[in-house]
C-alpha cells in the first residue's frame, strides 16, 4: 500500500469528527499539567539483556534532553536527574507505557539507581500517544500523518546501526526528532480536543 493510500485510509479511520464526538480517549485530566516528553533507543528489545543507548527528552517550559554515551549508569542517572529538577507532573511517549518506562526502570534497577532518587518515575501520569488517544493499533508515524504532520526521521534498526557505528550525535538527532513528534501528535490531539 503507497504512503498516499495508507494516509487517506488514515484520515476516513480517525476523522476529526470522531475525536470531537469522543470516539477516542479524553485528555481531559490531562490539561495545564508541567509535562515532559520523553524517547529512548536501545541494543534490543528486553532489558534484561540489552542496554539503553540514547535518552532524550522535553519539557513545557522548552528545556531540553539530550544523553548518549557509553557509560549506561551515568545516561540514566543524568536522565532522572534532569527529571527531578524540571518537577514535572506528567510524562508523555510514543509507546513508554509499555516500553520506555519500564526499559528505563529494569536497566536503572540492574544498574543499582532506582534507591538514590527522590522521584518516583514510575508513579508519574503517564500520557502515551499510541494506547491513549485511541484503542486501534497505529503507529506514531500514521498518527502523524492523521494530523499533517512530519514523519519519523528514521527507525529503531536504523538506531542500533548508529549506536554500533558511535554515531552518537546523529542518534541523538534521530531520538531527538522522535521527542518531537511525540509532542506534536501529543498538542495536535489537544488542540482539537479542546475545539481550537
Amino acid at each position: 500500500m503507497s504512503g498516499g493510500a495508507l494516509t487517506q485510509q488514515a484520515r476516513e479511520m480517525y476523522k476529526q469528527e470522531d475525536i470531537k464526538k469522543g470516539t477516542l480517549r479524553t485528555l481531559d485530566n490531562f490539561k495545564q499539567k508541567r509535562y515532559i516528553v520523553f524517547d529512548i533507543e536501545t541494543t534490543g528489545l528486553y532489558p534484561t539483556n540489552s542496554r539503553i543507548t540514547c535518552i532524550c527528552a522535553k519539557s513545557i517550559s522548552g528545556n531540553d534532553y539530550q544523553g548518549s554515551h557509553t557509560n549506561e549508569q551515568g545516561l540514566i542517572k543524568d536522565f532522572l536527574n534532569w527529571v527531578e529538577s524540571e518537577n514535572c507532573e506528567l510524562l508523555i511517549s510514543a509507546n513508554g507505557k509499555s516500553f520506555d518506562s519500564n526499559f528505563i526502570l529494569v536497566r536503572a534497577y540492574l544498574n543499582n539507581l532506582l534507591s538514590s532518587y527522590g522521584i518516583d518515575f514510575a508513579k508519574l501520569e503517564h500520557f502515551d500517544i499510541i494506547n491513549d488517544i485511541t484503542d486501534k493499533m497505529i503507529s506514531l508515524n500514521n498518527l502523524a500523518r492523521v494530523y499533517n504532520l512530519n514523519l519519523k526521521s528514521g527507525s529503531g534498526v536504523n538506531a542500533i546501526k548508529l549506536w554500533e557505528e558511535m554515531k552518537l550525535n546523529e542518534l541523538m538527532n534521530y531520538c531527538m526528532n522522535d521527542v518531537i513528534l511525540t509532542e506534536n501528535v501529543y498538542l495536535k490531539y489537544m488542540e482539537i480536543k479542546n475545539g481550537k
